[in-house]
């Protein structure tokens, strides 16, 4: 019969803390990245929003009016609208062509010098002002300050989770959070910009690039997970050390004691282990000793005993034997008398 092959108490030990280390370091994982993350996504929406606030009111509201009803004009009276997705089209270049005159235009040199002293004092990529059009349900640039600007009356689709802003416009465009192969991560917030009415007619954007901290962010995830595998580990090795001396060893020692009695009846096997535990193995210990001592006790017992038939049954087979020989063994006793 094939003998079936079986792990031992110590392999199994380290198997299962080892799966345990690692899901532990998962799980851990997992709730460090999602509080870290979280926090920094806080941290960024509001700077993101506190900082298109400053901007809706650091800013000539009476010049960004003036130059957001020039583009708006435009734009209206344009039937081919091309957006930025044919940058390099000739209908993108001849619908762009119709907003030349703005960047000449004294307004739009001084807001897009004031957005650029925003942007480089708060270190930020993007800094922009666009309206958005009811009509046609799309937000258009009046000024750009971002390191890639767009051209005055380039445009989105204004979509629809914010348009909310068509009915609500002092609403704004909360903060949210984009990854796009093309410009990577980012967080975005628009804050309206009021005329002296307390009218919403255009909203101030920041975007604020976070592929830096992303990256960061990743980099101590993977240094966490690392160090709580190593420590982890350490902590499994030592665990698993005092195992194999708690446990395991002395599991091994009284399975091996088992074996010896097997192969040396009557010996005194268990009586020289010490096994000093403290625990249920040590009970088993000293259980195994009173076993052995009983067996024994019982064996000898029974060796007496057996020597004590024996005795018996051999005086018996002696007084038969002169019992035997006393009869008489010729029968009849007188043959040559014939009474």
């Amino acid at each position: 019969m094939k003998k079936t092959k079986r792990l031992s108490l110590g392999k199994k030990s380290f198997i299962s803390i080892l799966l345990m280390v690692f899901i532990m370091s998962l799980v851990e994982g997992t709730i460090t990245n999602r509080i870290f993350s979280n926090t920094i996504d806080n941290e960024y929406e509001k700077n993101v929003t506190n900082l298109a606030s400053t901007i809706s009111v650091a800013i000539d509201r009476n010049a960004a009016l003036r130059l957001k009803n020039k583009v708006a004009g435009i734009f209206e009276s344009v039937e081919d609208k091309v957006g930025t997705d044919q940058t390099e089209s000739d209908e993108y270049k001849k619908y762009i062509a119709n907003f030349s005159e703005i960047k000449n235009d004294e307004d739009y040199l001084s807001l897009l010098n004031r957005l650029d002293e925003i942007r480089i004092a708060n270190k930020v990529d993007s800094i922009y002002i666009i309206y958005v059009d009811p009509n046609v349900k799309k937000s258009v640039y009046i000024v750009d300050g971002s390191l890639d600007p767009c051209n005055p009356g380039d445009f989105d689709p204004l979509y629809e989770s914010n348009e909310i802003v068509l009915t609500q416009p002092e609403y704004g465009f909360p903060p949210y959070i984009t990854n796009t192969p093309e410009y990577g991560w980012l967080i975005t917030s628009g804050a309206p910009i009021y005329d002296d009415d307390g009218n919403v007619f255009a909203y101030s954007f920041v975007d604020i690039s976070m592929n830096d901290i992303k990256q960061t962010v990743a980099d101590f995830e993977h240094l966490l997970f690392g160090v709580t595998i190593l420590i982890a580990l350490i902590l499994c090795f030592i665990y698993i050390y005092i195992v194999r001396n708690i446990i395991v060893k002395p599991v091994n020692t009284l399975s091996n004691a088992a074996l010896n009695y097997t192969k040396n009846s009557g010996q005194n096997v268990f009586g020289h282990l010490n096994i000093r535990t403290g625990d249920e193995i040590e009970n088993l210990a000293d259980a195994m000793k009173r076993m052995e001592q009983d067996i024994n006790d019982y064996i000898d017992n029974i060796t007496k005993i057996t020597a004590e038939k024996e005795r018996i049954g051999a005086e018996l087979n002696v007084a038969t034997q002169i019992q035997a020989d006393m009869l008489p063994r010729i029968f009849p006793p007188y043959p040559d008398r014939r009474e």
